[in-house]
């Protein structure tokens, strides 16, 4: 296996006690591979996992992408923090940059973020610079993922298997 161009692992989280380990992910590399792996509960290695060999054509349809994106994954922080409490932890791979950010979600109002609590969603003004650009980062974020998804959906590729 090559280097990898894209990937995503998403790792549930327990409340307040982080994550337990398990879950799926996903790599793909620029020789076409993409290696499918399976984790469980508390564990960083994966039980299982299966390499698919595509056509190179997949990857350089996802290169396309990453380089449309370039200045804004170089601008993304390593670790983003939500302020959810619960969910899963994304972790994306592009190139050598690992970006982990926890529930991302679509936001549609520039500058807003989103507080959960008990008694709902809420409004609060953002805090600093970071707090302020959470919206971008959730949004290009997903919009990557998007991207990546449709390119391996044309050809039939789901993002994630049971492996």
């Amino acid at each position: 296996m090559q280097n990898i161009l894209f990937g995503l692992r998403i790792k549930p989280t327990n409340n307040f006690l982080g994550t337990d380990g398990s879950g799926d992910a996903v790599s793909i590399c620029e020789d076409g591979t993409i290696q499918y792996d399976h984790f469980i509960y508390r564990s960083e290695t994966p039980v299982s996992s299966v390499n698919v060999t595509k056509d190179r054509t997949i990857a350089k349809e996802i290169q396309e992408v990453l380089t449309k994106y370039k200045k804004d994954i170089e601008r993304i922080p390593v670790d983003i923090n939500n302020k959810t409490l619960d969910g899963s932890w994304y972790i994306f791979t592009f190139y050598d940059k690992t970006i982990t950010i926890d529930n991302p979600f679509r936001s549609y109002e520039k500058g807003d973020v989103i507080s959960f609590s008990q008694y709902g969603a809420a409004y609060i003004p953002p805090q600093d610079e970071d707090e302020a650009l959470l919206p971008y980062y959730n949004n290009t974020l997903l919009d990557i993922l998007d991207e990546v998804s449709a390119i391996l959906a044309r050809y039939d590729i789901p993002l994630f298997r049971c492996v």
